[in-house]
């Protein structure tokens, strides 16, 4: 979560066979927060729209119905996608993984 809350649910706890399992996940977890990807993605995410909009307000402006409106925001979220979650999601799950591995393995 952008606050950089953590949960543990009673169905991951079930599937855990030992102790060392949910430290892994949540060191993981925990490399997430402290590396500060939720706040990256966002930043990222609104300077894109930011961007988009400009030329999106000025197509809309001269097409105003909500067909536009709505291809317009589709083609904004595919954008953000493309251009962050795809890229960005491996990359960031890769330096979790390794963060966290050097966390638990410290503790």
């Amino acid at each position: 979560l952008p606050s950089g809350n953590i949960f543990v649910f009673r169905g991951m706890l079930q599937l855990m066979e030992n102790d060392d399992e949910l430290g892994i996940i949540l060191s993981h977890e925990i490399a997430h927060v402290v590396l500060g990807h939720t706040e990256e993605k966002l930043t990222l995410t609104s300077f894109i729209q930011f961007v988009l909009l400009v030329p999106m307000a000025v197509l809309w402006a001269f097409l105003p119905n909500d067909g536009v409106a709505l291809v317009a925001n589709w083609f904004m979220d595919t954008v953000v996608d493309i251009m962050v979650e795809l890229p960005f999601s491996r990359d960031m799950e890769a330096e979790a993984d390794r963060v966290g591995l050097l966390m638990a393995a410290k503790a």
